[in-house]
């Protein structure tokens, strides 16, 4: 019928226009659009309502969503019916909304002060003859959303738009799902693609509510948007955490005679440093306490301070030294501990009665060969076991990294 009514309009708009003309003369005459459309006063206007998510944007600072939506409303306005066969079989008609009644439906929890959405209409509405109305203006809102902000900056978003009539109970109005059912209610079909967010549900839920000041019942329907964020500079939070885990671990191959040992260190932290100051000026201040990746970065600047004082320790303790190595360290690094660690330990043994003489011998300066000797074994020793410390912090260091660091930048 629709199609055979654009069909008369295309060969015969001076017809077309007469029959509408006169249909609406008839119709708005006498009519009050501020009055609910029904014979019978004790009558409910069954309204479906439906939204269609177009586009949106989120602002991160203020969480903010401004959102163009498409409103689908349905109703029966029983003072807009008509007999075709008196406008010449004209079964459809557009109408202004200011013309007639329109259902005072209002965003609870929008972020402006005009929350009316039906007030926000451009578009006309198609009545048939049996009185139905259809409108499916498109409105552009503004609503707060809660933002989640533990896997920053893979933010997830969740917006609640609550629509509902602003005066009328639900013996007066009565909301329901457009096309019968939540899902055909909330639709994303028409949504354009976002490089910034990403859809992950939009759901719908009618909700019956009784309030301390009225008895009646006032219907509403929650529409329900979830989103997350589609990140795509990230490695800029995973390189500084990359590289100074490298550099630290290089730390550890490096002799501890070295002076290049330290610096080594001071620059892995130096990296991770600048790395979370980089991270903060990106991040919205409320997510400082909550995102997962800023507690890693503090915990993981604290690991590499503790790794590196543990290390300038290992650089004193293989300073030369005029005790011996106690007895008990000495045999666990000339055991089992020092083959694990590939520990070279051949001053660890005892002498013969022929080394001995030999040592005992005097030195052609005048000196005994055997007090340089164990003078240069105290050294080694001591050296070794600053080699076998560095070696366990290394150990140490990497199963921690190989622990943490993976499950912690993997997202980027």
């Amino acid at each position: 019928m629709c199609m055979r009514y654009l069909f008369d309009c295309e060969f015969d708009p001076s017809g077309c226009v007469l029959k509408e003309k006169r249909l609406h003369a008839d119709l708005l005459a006498g009519y009050n659009r501020q009055t609910r459309p029904v014979l019978n006063e004790s009558d409910t206007v069954h309204l479906q309502m439906g939204l269609g998510l177009i586009d949106f944007t989120i602002d991160p600072v203020s969480d903010v969503m401004e959102s163009l939506v498409w409103v689908r409303a349905m109703w029966v306005d029983e003072y807009l019916r008509w007999e075709p066969s008196e406008y010449e079989g004209l079964t459809k008609s557009f109408f202004n909304p200011n013309q007639i009644w329109m259902p005072d439906i209002c965003l609870y929890n929008g972020w402006d002060a005009s929350c009316h959405v039906m007030a926000k209409l451009s578009s006309n509405a198609i009545v048939d003859s049996k009185g139905g109305v259809l409108i499916v203006p498109p409105v552009r809102l503004s609503h707060r959303c809660e933002l989640d902000r533990t896997n920053w900056p893979r933010d997830v978003a969740s917006c609640r738009l609550k629509f509902g009539s602003w005066t009328y109970d639900g013996n007066r109005l009565n909301v329901s799902y457009y096309g019968g059912n939540a899902a055909a209610a909330a639709d994303i079909s028409d949504l354009v693609q976002s490089s910034e967010w990403e859809v992950a549900n939009f759901t719908a839920e009618r909700e019956v509510k009784y309030y301390d000041c009225c008895p009646e019942a006032y219907h509403s329907i929650t529409f329900m948007i979830t989103a997350r964020r589609n990140e795509h500079r990230t490695a800029e939070l995973s390189v500084p955490i990359v590289c100074s885990s490298v550099l630290m671990l290089l730390s550890f191959l490096i002799p501890v005679q070295s002076p290049q040992k330290l610096t080594f260190c001071w620059v892995s932290v130096l990296i991770t440093v600048l790395g979370l100051f980089n991270m903060f000026s990106r991040m919205p201040s409320d997510a400082h306490g909550t995102a997962s990746i800023a507690s890693f970065y503090v915990v993981f600047v604290v690991l590499l301070l503790v790794f590196t004082l543990l290390e300038v320790l290992v650089v004193l303790l293989s300073r030369p030294r005029s005790t011996p190595l106690p007895r008990c360290l000495r045999a666990c690094l000339s055991g089992l501990v020092g083959r694990l660690l590939c520990l070279d330990t051949p001053l660890f043994h005892d002498y013969s009665q022929e080394d001995n003489e030999m040592l005992d011998a005097p030195h052609e300066n005048g000196g005994e060969m055997k007090h340089m000797v164990k003078d240069i074994g105290k050294t080694y020793e001591w050296a070794l076991l600053a080699g076998a410390a560095d070696r366990l912090c290394g150990l140490a260091f990497l199963l921690i990294v190989a622990v943490s660091v993976p499950p912690s930048i993997t997202w980027a």
